[in-house]
């Protein structure tokens, strides 16, 4: 999936699964999406855009603040795979 520098503003997301989007995080709006009903992301695409991602629109997502501190914590330490 390639979002980056789509326009998501406004989007409605329900039950959407956001999966292996190395991009998302290049993404524009991910603060202005509406939620439907509850969606999900994947680790892949966790892995590679947490840094980035803001912790509002991840809490929309369903983490928890203390799961997000800990997978940002996690994969600064590690180097994403190519």
């Amino acid at each position: 999936m390639y979002l980056g520098g789509a326009d998501l503003s406004h989007a409605h997301l329900s039950k959407t699964v956001i999966a292996r989007c190395r991009d998302l995080h290049q993404s524009i709006g991910l603060d202005q999406v509406d939620y439907l009903s509850p969606s999900s992301i994947d680790i892949e695409t966790l892995r590679y855009c947490i840094p980035h991602l803001g912790p509002d629109f991840l809490s929309s997502l369903g983490l928890e603040a203390t799961e997000v501190e800990e997978l940002r914590s996690l994969f600064s330490v590690q180097e994403a795979p190519h």
